[in-house]
């Protein structure tokens, strides 16, 4: 009896020292998003170049950025068709029953 009661305390324990660590996990990652965003903006607004070549560079690394996530999207979906595939395959020589008929 003894050991249940411990084991369950020990459970809740374990939930609430999870639900902390996420809870800090999330704090974290709010700052670390804050203070990329600050930091980009100070950047910019202090730039020893001048506005319109600021600006170029700017649109150049948007460019930059649009192209990968592209890029990264067209081999995800790659990806996901071939593994839809090969599961379409898999699917198609089972029956209702999931005995093989192939």
């Amino acid at each position: 009896m003894l050991l249940y009661i411990a084991l369950v305390f020990n459970e809740k324990h374990y939930k609430s020292i999870k639900k902390q660590l996420m809870k800090n996990y999330n704090s974290i990652l709010l700052s670390l998003g804050i203070g990329l965003a600050v930091g980009g903006i100070l950047g910019v607004l202090f730039a020893p170049d001048k506005g319109s070549e600021t600006r170029k560079k700017i649109k150049q690394s948007g460019s930059k950025l649009t192209k990968t996530v592209s890029d990264k999207i067209n081999v995800t979906k790659t990806n996901l068709d071939k593994m839809k595939e090969k599961y379409k395959m898999n699917v198609d020589g089972i029956d209702e029953t999931g005995n093989e008929f192939i």
